[in-house]
């Protein structure tokens, strides 16, 4: 028996299930809000990327087909012009407007952009950016990964603490710190002045500033490559290396005969979601003012959206390539871990490491979350800092940065908008969640669990190709429209005239995940057997979700919900993309802003990010806290 399907009056027939209308609502809500904040764009992206639009000609004094054929080179002949515009009889009317070539397919545009060598290169170096910045997180992950699922040493316990500081440490703030670092008159050059190392500065972000994101990049995600390393080392079934002990096999030999084949799982899984992000982050790349990836010249091209269709190649290209690399990676992830499952139990007995080489891993491991978190020690020094010009450390502290912010109209407004946007796509996240999960495991399966695979989407595409496809679609609605009702209706959803409303669409279908996974976490700890009791005690199913099920699973609604809350107030494409007014800026958008502030600007923008680290940090405590999960746990889809 399904618990919330009605068994009588007030029902429709759904297949061979009878379903409540409640179930119905819900489900049309789902969809209308994943079509208009999901679909929409990206069919939009798509349409324009491959549909070319129609050119048209205005018809001057004397010009007949012939003559119209002639001016345009003959590309379009008589006898073409005549068929493409059937409504005109004789010769064109001169002032009229005549069809030169409809709208028609063409791969024209994604043509254009392999020719190009200038978009050939964003593309290419994207692409490498993203491989560099895998490998590595690969390279420092997996030694980590091994050691903590193998071994059990002292303070092991911190190691899954501090792993996870970079998280928490956005690399769009840390690249403000770097920028302070290795700057020309940064930390590090006179620092080296000081010493004598070098008798003049270096320009450490001019030529290497490819290496200066792909080091901040690989700092900031390789956590997320390393809890999966840590699931797939987690499943493994210890008899398997036991009985090539017994064999002789030892030392590297086993690691990589046995063990490491056993971690392709882990390695696919987090090496597509860690390739996507560094292939398509707009952030780091915008304050460290490297223009040579494919998210720059993306964001660039916003502002040519009805002239320049060229961007939409570059967009379309870049989801293609993004959805292949996570539908492969997932597959060959679950292609491997069918083939390196055990037969056994995951064992928790861990061998002792060893107080020599314990000291080696602490050493190692301390200098990477030393290195992950010191952008952002630069960050803090920068807020408090006063005088801080041709000096290695600030001359004197002060807290007017920290006033600026709650004083400037730019930076308060833009903490007041990032929370009442959070809270309003928050809000919207929690019902949606609830929604997939009631649909997917209690009203209607089939229809919920595509719902929630569609909730899933946006884990594969990027942030700002989504920003992109809300821009094309909704950018100029209102603008577009007379005067009247419409106009004002349409203009709560341009973001040309006010972004807010597209901004809590979007933060919501972004940030969907989040509370879409921790819903289905907490039903599946309600037993369906304790609804039907209250059911069969005559409690209307109404009053059974109310008075049972969502207490059960209150604290996971409320974990996924402050997660989302807070991923949301640090989003950064959508930001940067549809907030294009100071009035509407979040909190992403004024730290952009105040970079290019005069005097005190780089502080300001430290201050704001010093704020949005503190949020992260709390919320995902306190998140951690609500659901009895760890917080790396909360991390990992």
């Amino acid at each position: 028996m399904n618990p919330f399907s009605t068994p009588s009056h007030g029902t429709l027939l759904f297949g061979e299930r009878r379903v409540s209308p409640f179930a119905v609502l819900t489900l049309a809500v789902v969809v209308i809000v994943l079509f208009f904040g999901l679909v929409l764009p990206l069919f939009s992206v798509l349409k324009n990327a491959f549909i070319l639009p129609a050119e048209t000609y205005t018809v001057s004094a004397g010009e007949t087909w012939e003559v119209i054929e002639e001016l345009t080179g003959g590309s379009y002949s008589a006898a073409h012009l005549r068929r493409v515009n059937p409504q005109v009889a004789g010769d064109p009317v001169p002032g009229s407007s005549i069809i030169l070539s409809p709208r028609r397919f063409s791969l024209s545009l994604f043509l254009m952009t392999v020719s190009n060598p200038v978009y050939r290169s964003v593309l290419f170096n994207s692409f490498f950016l993203g491989l560099v910045v895998t490998f590595l997180c690969l390279l420092v992950s997996l030694p980590v990964a091994v050691v903590t699922g193998r071994f059990s040493f002292k303070g092991k316990s911190l190691v899954n603490l501090l792993v996870l500081l970079p998280l928490v440490l956005p690399p769009f703030v840390g690249a403000v710190g770097v920028k302070r670092m290795l700057g020309r008159f940064g930390l590090l050059n006179l620092l080296l002045l000081k010493l004598g190392v070098v008798t003049e500065s270096l320009d450490l972000l001019g030529g290497g500033r490819f290496w200066a994101v792909a080091v901040l990049e690989v700092l900031h995600l390789f956590p997320v490559m390393l809890l999966n390393l840590q699931a797939s080392m987690a499943a493994q079934d210890p008899s398997i290396e036991e009985a090539a002990e017994n064999l002789g096999d030892s030392g590297l030999g086993l690691f990589w005969r046995v063990t490491f084949p056993r971690l392709v799982p882990g390695i696919f899984a987090g090496g597509a979601i860690t390739f996507i992000w560094a292939f398509t982050d707009l952030g780091t790349p915008l304050v460290l003012e490297y223009q040579q990836v494919v998210a720059k010249q993306i964001f660039d091209m916003v502002q040519e959206l009805g002239t320049n269709p060229v961007g939409y190649a570059l967009v379309m290209e870049t989801l293609l390539l993004a959805i292949a690399v996570f539908v492969v990676g997932r597959l060959l992830a679950s292609f491997f871990s069918s083939r390196s499952a055990g037969k056994g139990t995951p064992s928790t007995f861990r061998r002792p490491l060893g107080d020599r080489h314990t000291a080696i891993f602490w050493v190692a491991f301390g200098l990477l979350v030393f290195l992950a978190v010191l952008p952002h020690v630069a960050v803090i020094l920068t807020t408090f800092s006063g005088r801080w010009f041709m000096t290695v450390f600030p001359d004197h502290l002060t807290f007017d940065h920290l006033r600026t912010v709650v004083n400037h109209p730019v930076t308060a407004g833009s903490v007041r908008n990032s929370v009442l946007l959070s809270l309003a796509s928050t809000s919207l996240d929690v019902f949606l969640g609830i929604a997939i999960g009631l649909l997917a495991l209690r009203l209607i399966p089939r229809l919920g669990r595509i719902a929630d695979v569609m909730a899933m989407v946006p884990l594969a595409v990027p942030g700002l190709i989504m920003a992109y496809g809300l821009m094309s679609v909704y950018g100029g609605l209102a603008s577009n429209t007379g005067a009247g009702f419409l106009r004002s209706l349409l203009s709560l959803i341009d973001p040309r005239i006010n972004p807010m409303g597209l901004l809590v669409l979007s933060y919501a279908v972004r940030r969907l995940p989040f509370t879409t996974r921790a819903v289905a976490a907490g039903l599946s700890y309600v037993p369906p057997e304790v609804e039907e009791a209250s059911l069969n005690l005559g409690a209307s199913p109404g009053r059974t979700l109310r008075r049972i099920t969502f207490p059960l699973m209150w604290g996971h609604i409320v974990a996924g919900a402050v997660l989302t809350f807070s991923f949301a107030m640090l989003e950064v494409s959508d930001s940067l993309v549809l907030a294009q007014k100071e009035e509407h800026f979040p909190i992403t958008a004024a730290i952009y802003n105040m970079l290019h502030r005069l005097a005190d600007g780089i502080n300001v923008a430290s201050a704001l990010g010093m704020f949005a680290m503190a949020l992260l940090l709390f919320s995902l405590m306190l998140s951690s806290r609500l659901s009895g999960r760890r917080m790396g746990d909360m991390l990992r889809f």
